[in-house]
């Protein structure tokens, strides 16, 4: 009778578990019905979903780092880390006017917000002047620069069994003007004594090196202060 009593009340526990389990397992919990700081599960997953999508390839990676991005912008990399910009703007000058003495403006590394302009050179004021000058055969020429020059380079071609070309350079500082006379690879420096400065003024006399001045040439030329 005992065993028998053990054995109903075994079941009957039984029953009851198994009861409760089900019960437990039957009940259904939606997303929905969770709260997540200050929201639901639901909401909560579909913010991250759009952000997600949004704003971030999964399939690609990143190479951003913090000197390619402009101070003050943020960025994620592919690991996830946050990534802050560290390139500067620019704040200096934005104007150059043009000098003698080199000028530099502080920008290498540095994000342009704006163009760099470079002032026009006022008229009469130009440090070198360039041009051409057509010589007639067997004739002096006299060649006004408009400026006094401590620099003059020439050059001109020279049809002649002789030479090929002839380059004129001239520095107030040596005070002579030179001749560099080419020949196929060959070149020959002499110094000429049919050149003179008078003011603004090239002039040339035949001299000793009359012969490489009695054909028609053009000259180009380059005179600087």
């Amino acid at each position: 009778m005992k065993i028998l009593k053990s054995r109903i009340l075994l079941v009957i526990v039984t029953i009851i578990l198994t009861g409760s389990i089900s019960v437990y397992a039957a009940r259904k919990y939606y997303a929905s019905d969770i709260e997540y700081k200050e929201t639901t599960l639901d909401k909560a997953l579909d913010t991250l979903y759009t952000k997600t999508k949004t704003y971030k390839n999964l399939t690609e990676t990143t190479n951003v780092e913090a000197n390619t991005l402009l101070s003050g912008k943020k960025a994620y990399k592919s690991d996830g880390s946050l990534v802050n910009g560290s390139i500067q703007t620019y704040s200096g000058e934005t104007s150059v006017t043009p000098s003698n003495a080199q000028q530099v403006l502080q920008t290498a590394g540095k994000y342009m917000s704006s163009n760099i302009s470079v002032g026009a050179i006022p008229a009469g004021s130009e440090n070198c002047v360039s041009g051409t000058y057509n010589k007639s055969a067997n004739s002096q020429f006299d060649i006004d620069f408009g400026l006094i020059p401590s620099r003059i380079e020439m050059f001109y071609e020279y049809p002649s069994t002789k030479y090929d070309s002839v380059n004129i350079l001239y520095d107030s500082n040596i005070n002579n003007f030179y001749l560099i006379l080419y020949k196929n690879d060959d070149a020959t420096l002499r110094i000429s004594d049919n050149l003179s400065l008078n003011g603004n003024h090239l002039i040339s006399d035949y001299g000793t090196d009359g012969s490489i001045y009695a054909s028609q040439v053009t000259y180009s030329y380059m005179a600087c202060k």
